[in-house]
């Protein structure tokens, strides 16, 4: 075998694809196939993936799965979401923002032990106003019916908050949400003003 230098990280998967001895990567190699394991997982995160990010900005509200780090809420959630924030801040021009939609899912999905990691992905989630409700139900699909009925119980659960960043000249100047069902039928709604 010749010796390489400046091997890149395509020569390095093209060589373990290669290898005619797998046997001899995982046992002599385990410490080699970890360290690259998580060579790639960090490139992924800190290299890739805020190259296939948007700018976050949506003039139409809708989100795109590619380029979003988790992905984008439900429709039939967000779009009645969407109409009653939009009633209730009337008084107030809020953007709807892709990147702290994709940073809810984030929020909802990351354990409260890692929050410093959630940071680090969603920077735009630093200093947020979050508005959060839980409802439990017997199933995980929801009907168009469902869906409205869930999305105004938790809008009036927030009508106080709402009120508060409406007045409130320097709060909120954007927001995005996303919507998860966790064990048990949780389902829970989570917003993040910014």
């Amino acid at each position: 075998m010749t010796e390489r230098t400046g091997a890149s990280l395509a020569d390095v998967v093209i060589y373990i694809s290669n290898a005619k001895s797998l046997p001899y990567l995982l046992v002599a190699g385990r410490i080699r196939i970890y360290l690259f394991n998580n060579i790639v997982l960090f490139l992924q995160i800190f290299y890739v993936l805020p190259m296939i990010r948007a700018s976050g900005k949506s003039a139409n509200n809708t989100c795109e799965a590619s380029k979003m780090l988790l992905g984008p809420c439900r429709k039939v959630i967000k779009l009645p979401l969407l109409e009653e924030i939009s009633e209730k801040m009337s008084d107030k021009q809020l953007q709807y923002d892709c990147e702290l939609e994709d940073a809810a899912l984030g929020k909802l999905l990351l354990d409260a032990d890692v929050a410093d990691f959630y940071l680090k992905l969603f920077p735009q989630a630093n200093g947020t106003t979050q508005l959060q409700f839980n409802e439990t139900r017997t199933e995980t699909t929801l009907t168009h019916t469902e869906a409205n009925d869930f999305v105004s119980k938790a809008v009036q659960s927030w009508s106080s908050r709402l009120e508060e960043m409406k007045t409130n000249t320097s709060n909120a100047a954007k927001y995005g949400c996303n919507f998860a069902v966790e064990k048990g039928f949780r389902y829970t709604l989570l917003c993040l003003f910014s």
